[in-house]
């Protein structure tokens, strides 16, 4: 029956549980480093949004992990606080000059959420679905209002700004070519 272990290999193990930080927590980490980054934007105090920001993604990333379990087709499905940091460093990358408003902040947050969360899904059915919990979840959040005037997608990407094709330095093609 039974395999014997050798007494002392015990010993060269250890067991760490680091428990998962609470929403609260999750709250305060972002939703800070969201405020400080919404204060002043383009003179507009867009900072009383950050909290809500934070937990209207600690609401999608539940939504869907609580419905899109992983499955042996779907290993990939496990949503977690990573995937979290991921919309918050999404909208950190976006320049501050070019936040218009809050419609604009709220769609570049639906933005990062869809590509963040919707582009692990493999099926357009769980798309579909995650689209609507993150139309859902503005709607609750900022109000009926907002989540008509941000249905409309927005593309955001950084690669055709101008200032980016003028930082890089030009190739010197003569000295290439010899």
């Amino acid at each position: 029956g039974r395999l014997a272990v050798w007494g002392r290999f015990p010993r060269l193990f250890f067991a760490l549980n680091i428990s998962p930080p609470t929403p609260y927590g999750v709250e305060a980490i972002f939703g800070q480093i969201l405020r400080g980054f919404l204060s002043n934007v383009n003179g507009q105090d867009l900072s009383k949004d950050a909290s809500k920001l934070g937990d209207a993604t600690q609401s999608v990333c539940a939504r869907v992990s609580q419905k899109l379990l992983p499955t042996p087709v779907k290993l990939h499905y496990n949503f977690d606080l990573r995937h979290i940091a991921r919309v918050v460093q999404g909208l950190l990358l976006c320049d501050r000059e070019t936040i218009e408003g809050r419609e604009y902040l709220i769609k570049l947050w639906r933005h990062e959420c869809e590509c963040v969360f919707g582009d692990m899904l493999s099926t357009q059915d769980d798309k579909d679905w995650a689209h609507l919990a993150i139309a859902q979840v503005i709607e609750d959040t900022f109000g009926p209002k907002v989540a008509k005037a941000v249905r409309e997608h927005g593309v955001f990407v950084n690669f055709m700004r101008e200032e980016a094709a003028e930082d890089t330095p030009p190739h010197d093609v003569e000295r290439i070519g010899t």
